[in-house]
Formats: C-alpha cells, structure tokens, sequence
C-alpha cells in the first residue's frame, strides 16, 4: 500500500479545482473562471486497493495582481508545495507562461512532480501540445506528463496512477471512507463564496469573505448554518443585499443547493452582510478570513 500528501500548483484559471475535484471524484473545491477564487488550501482524500492520496489544492499563483491578499494567497503557495510528499503542477495543455515555470521551481528537486496537461480537450490536434511537453521536460526530471481533460475526465485514471505510483510505501493516513480532511465549515464558507462568484459582476466577489457564525446539527436530515459576508464598504453592502434583499436571497437560495448536495441533508441557510473596513489590507483580519474555522 502507499500513501502520501500531493500538492496541486498552477497558475490562475488552468483548471487545478475542476481537476482536483475530478480526481477526488466528487465536489470538494470551488470552480470559478476568475482569479482568487481559491483562497485556502483544500484537502480531500482519494483512496483505492492500492494507494491513499490526500491532495492538497491551493491558490493560483499570480505575480501581477499585488496586494495584501494576493501576498497572502501566494505565501500559502509556496508554503505548501514543498512540504508534500509529491507533487502535482497543471499547466494549460496549449498555452505556457513564465509563472508556470516559477512554480515548477517550487517544488524541491528531490520531490517527484507529475505535470497534467490540462484542458487537452480544447487541443484541435494532439501535436499542438507536444512543444509544450517538450519544453517544460527541459525544467527538470519529471515523474510523468499526462494530457488531461478535467472537465471531461479524459486521462484522469491514467493520472491517478502516476501520481499513486510516487508516492513512498505506508499504512493507511486516515480511514479508507474518509473523503474530507477540515471541518466542514471551511467547505460551507467557500460554496457560499463559490455562489457570490457566481450571482456577481467581475470585482465585487474579490471584496468579500465568508466566515461560518454557527452550524447546528440539530437531526439527522437538518443542518441550520448561519453565516457572514465580510466587505470593505457600507456601499458594497447595499449591492450585496440587493433592492429588498433580492441579490442576498439569490445568493443564499444558489449557495444552498450546493451545501445540500455536499452535506446530503436539507439545509437551512441565514446570511448576512456585514462590513470590515479595508480588510483585504489589514493583516490581523486577513489572516483571519484566510484560516478559516475547522
């Protein structure tokens, strides 16, 4: 049997949260086009006759959005990637950047990496991809380069394999019905973000945060969570609540679908919005909003 810890790194938008959640084979992380959405370093486990892995998906590395939370989010980063047992780089199957690089070397030189060349789905024809694969294989000895779809699940088994087979012999980390590693509320705050992703514009998503202010178990078929939108101004309030509180319903009611499936209870779900002055900028409340509750 082996088992291990493989951390997941990539740029913004290459799919590492469709991919990670493909493997898993269920919903454990949040999937959004825009950048940030991935804040703190999910953990889920996937377990077979012959491996445990537990992965670790974490924020997309940017170099050209600066700001504190940015800063943040790429200290986790590069907290992260180096202390796994193996790891795991996603890359665009037809585009290559600078930061995919910068990641790559994240990773120690003695860890096994595997590359998935996601996306390859979108590749008109296979070739396309091979200067890529050419090219990145010139960075460093990688353990395997696997083209991938994790939209569609195309080369996931073939993946899955590599990467269990990298992974050192050992016993089982955690039971083999274990599927989640946190606390619950770190995944119900991000399907509520995932839901303000979802039901607004471009920017406003990137001035809020959630933080669980109560989850009570109260049967065995009902769940009641109440919880915090944190902004950074009175006016982003007003537009997060909405002409008589439609923008909040909405968000609720799409946030609420998403936390029954993952529960696999009905849920009672209270939202509020509440303002932190500037908190993006203001360490004590960022590092607050970015570790949240177990």
């Amino acid at each position: 049997m082996k088992a291990g810890f493989v951390a997941v790194g990539g740029r913004p938008n290459v799919g590492k949260s469709t991919l990670f959640n493909r493997l898993l084979g269920g919903k454990v992380s949040i999937v959004s086009r825009r950048r940030q959405t991935t804040r703190y370093c999910i953990r889920g486990i996937m377990t077979d006759e012959q491996a445990q892995i537990v992965m670790i998906d974490t924020p997309g590395w940017q170099t050209k959005h600066r700001s504190s939370l940015n800063s943040e989010l790429n200290k986790s980063v590069r907290r992260e990637l180096p202390h796994a047992d193996a790891g795991l780089l996603v890359i665009e199957a037809f585009t290559l950047k600078d930061d995919d690089r910068v990641i790559a070397n994240f990773f120690p030189a003695s860890m096994a990496v595997v590359v998935a060349l996601n996306k390859f789905d979108l590749v008109k024809h296979r070739e396309m991809s091979l200067p890529i694969a050419e090219k990145i294989s010139t960075w460093r000895d990688f353990a395997a380069i696997v083209p991938v779809s994790g939209l569609k699940g195309d080369g996931i088994d073939t993946l899955r394999n590599q990467l269990s087979a990298v992974l050192p012999e050992s016993d089982l980390l955690y039971p083999a019905d274990q599927r989640l590693v946190q606390g619950e509320a770190v995944y119900i705050a991000d399907f509520i973000r995932e839901s303000i992703f979802y039901c607004l514009g471009d920017e406003l998503p990137y001035s809020a945060a959630v933080e669980i202010a109560q989850i009570s178990h109260r049967d065995k078929e009902k769940v009641w969570i109440a919880a915090n939108i944190i902004v950074d101004r009175d006016s982003r309030k007003a537009m997060f609540i909405g002409a008589q509180g439609q923008m909040l319903k909405k968000i609720g009611s799409a946030a609420r679908r998403s936390i029954e499936d993952f529960l696999a209870k009905r849920v009672y779900l209270e939202l509020f919005v509440k303002v932190k002055k500037n908190w993006q900028e203001n360490q004590s409340q960022l590092h607050r909003m970015l570790a949240p509750r177990n």
